[in-house]
């Protein structure tokens, strides 16, 4: 299993569009990919007041290279979301274990 941590800066005045297309858009296309197993959005805080996070799971390295092509380790902002962005970070994490628990 694979965490895809995608963090994006936003100008401030785009907020308000922002956060609907992300929800709206960004949310539900990643959701509905095959090998996506789970989506969580964040919205800003006052430590990070234009930082919006989407982190994401997935099945394996084959789902996110069918999803997102053979540069899947680097971020997809399709073209109606680039506008909004000042800078961004992606970061990809595999599983410690398969197990459920954190026991060791």
């Amino acid at each position: 299993m694979i965490k895809r941590i995608f963090s994006v800066e936003v100008h401030p005045e785009l907020q308000a569009e922002f956060e609907d297309k992300f929800q709206r858009l960004a949310l539900p296309d990643t959701l509905a990919a095959d090998g996506c197993l789970s989506v969580e959005i964040y919205k800003p805080s006052p430590s990070n007041p234009n930082t919006y996070l989407m982190i994401s799971e997935w099945a394996s390295e084959l789902a996110l290279q069918k999803k997102f092509g053979p540069d899947w380790h680097l971020a997809s902002i399709p073209d109606i979301m680039k506008k909004f962005e000042r800078s961004h970070t992606i970061a990809h994490y595999e599983s410690w274990s398969d197990e459920e628990s954190c026991e060791y």
